[in-house]
């Protein structure tokens, strides 16, 4: 299911996460022990991982003013659901849980902005700080008037 954040979202951590810390602490000592009693790797076999989640997208493509923005985000390792969570998106671009950033922006400038990443099997997040140039959109070239006469 693809949920959408609002353009304006101010979403400040992971979704679905509320009260689930202790559960995905518990799965990552549950792994701990897992890997010395078994003398296995984080990795094998016991759902568990041994790599560790990290957000992957070195830079972001600039924007133009009014025209159609699409980018995004990947991540190493896994990672179920992205979020922003620190800073402003450009107005008209939202960010949405698979990592897709969409939309039309509004507004010219420099937006700077974290967003992280949750995986809801190790429990792990991962924070990058990002920014988009949106430019001023096209300008139109002026039809030349044929002479009259």
């Amino acid at each position: 299911m693809r949920r959408t954040l609002p353009f304006d979202s101010t979403h400040r951590r992971p979704p679905g996460v509320a009260g689930g810390w202790a559960a995905a602490l518990a799965r990552l000592v549950a792994c701990a022990v897992a890997a010395f009693v078994f003398g296995t790797g984080l990795g094998s076999g016991w759902g568990c991982s041994s790599c560790d989640l990290s957000v992957s997208t070195r830079m972001l493509p600039d924007a133009m003013l009014g025209v159609r923005y699409n980018s995004s985000l990947s991540s190493n390792c896994g990672g179920d659901a992205w979020f922003l969570q620190a800073g402003t998106l450009p107005p008209g671009i939202g960010l949405q849980e698979d990592g897709d950033l969409a939309g039309v922006p509004t507004l010219s400038g420099i937006y700077t902005f974290t967003v992280g990443v949750f995986d809801f099997d190790s429990g792990a997040a991962a924070y990058k700080g990002l920014s988009i140039i949106v430019g001023p959109g096209a300008t139109p070239t002026p039809t030349p008037t044929p002479p009259s006469g």
